[in-house]
Protein backbone atom coordinates (compact mmCIF):
# COMPACT_ATOMS: atom_id res chain seq x y z
CA UNK A 1 0.00 0.00 0.00
CA UNK A 2 2.84 2.39 0.87
CA UNK A 3 4.60 1.73 -2.41
CA UNK A 4 1.37 2.43 -4.31
CA UNK A 5 0.99 5.79 -2.53
CA UNK A 6 4.61 6.65 -3.24
CA UNK A 7 4.14 5.73 -6.89
CA UNK A 8 0.99 7.84 -7.18
CA UNK A 9 2.73 10.78 -5.47
CA UNK A 10 5.77 10.46 -7.74
CA UNK A 11 3.57 10.38 -10.84
CA UNK A 12 1.66 13.43 -9.59
CA UNK A 13 4.87 15.39 -9.03
CA UNK A 14 6.26 14.34 -12.40
CA UNK A 15 3.04 15.22 -14.23
CA UNK A 16 2.64 18.64 -12.61
CA UNK A 17 6.30 19.42 -13.22
CA UNK A 18 5.90 18.75 -16.93
CA UNK A 19 2.82 20.98 -17.06
CA UNK A 20 4.82 24.12 -16.33
CA UNK A 21 5.26 26.48 -19.24
CA UNK A 22 8.80 26.80 -20.43
CA UNK A 23 9.56 30.40 -21.29
CA UNK A 24 12.89 31.79 -22.29
CA UNK A 25 13.93 35.39 -22.15
CA UNK A 26 15.12 36.44 -25.55
CA UNK A 27 18.28 38.47 -25.36
CA UNK A 28 19.68 39.71 -28.61
CA UNK A 29 23.44 39.51 -28.73
CA UNK A 30 25.45 41.12 -31.46
CA UNK A 31 28.87 39.79 -32.34
CA UNK A 32 29.83 43.03 -34.02
CA UNK A 33 28.42 46.52 -33.65
CA UNK A 34 28.21 48.98 -36.52
CA UNK A 35 29.77 51.62 -34.29
CA UNK A 36 32.05 50.10 -31.68
CA UNK A 37 31.58 51.50 -28.17
CA UNK A 38 34.41 53.54 -26.75
CA UNK A 39 35.13 55.07 -23.37
CA UNK A 40 34.68 58.87 -23.46
CA UNK A 41 38.18 60.15 -24.12
CA UNK A 42 39.49 56.91 -25.59
CA UNK A 43 41.75 54.18 -24.25
CA UNK A 44 44.05 56.59 -22.41
CA UNK A 45 41.12 58.07 -20.49
CA UNK A 46 39.96 54.56 -19.58
CA UNK A 47 43.44 53.69 -18.32
CA UNK A 48 43.57 56.90 -16.27
CA UNK A 49 40.11 56.17 -14.85
CA UNK A 50 41.22 52.74 -13.64
CA UNK A 51 44.43 54.14 -12.18
CA UNK A 52 42.54 56.82 -10.24
CA UNK A 53 39.72 54.55 -9.01
CA UNK A 54 41.64 51.37 -8.17
CA UNK A 55 42.86 50.56 -4.68
CA UNK A 56 45.96 48.41 -4.39
CA UNK A 57 47.39 46.96 -1.16
CA UNK A 58 50.34 48.93 0.22
CA UNK A 59 52.40 45.78 0.84
CA UNK A 60 52.38 44.92 -2.85
CA UNK A 61 53.51 48.37 -3.94
CA UNK A 62 56.48 48.44 -1.56
CA UNK A 63 57.73 45.09 -2.84
CA UNK A 64 57.01 46.11 -6.44
CA UNK A 65 54.88 43.04 -7.05
CA UNK A 66 53.11 42.71 -10.34
CA UNK A 67 49.56 41.44 -10.41
CA UNK A 68 47.00 40.93 -13.11
CA UNK A 69 43.53 42.41 -12.85
CA UNK A 70 40.83 41.13 -15.17
CA UNK A 71 37.98 43.54 -15.82
CA UNK A 72 34.87 42.75 -17.80
CA UNK A 73 31.76 44.76 -18.48
CA UNK A 74 28.71 44.77 -20.72
CA UNK A 75 27.66 47.68 -22.89
CA UNK A 76 23.89 47.71 -23.28
CA UNK A 77 22.04 48.82 -26.40
CA UNK A 78 21.43 52.21 -24.77
CA UNK A 79 25.17 52.69 -24.26
CA UNK A 80 25.11 52.28 -20.49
Amino acid sequence: MKSLLILIFALFVWYTGRAQEKTQDKVELAAYAEIMPEFPGGAEALSDYFKKNSIFPIAGTKEKQQNRVIVSFVVEATGN
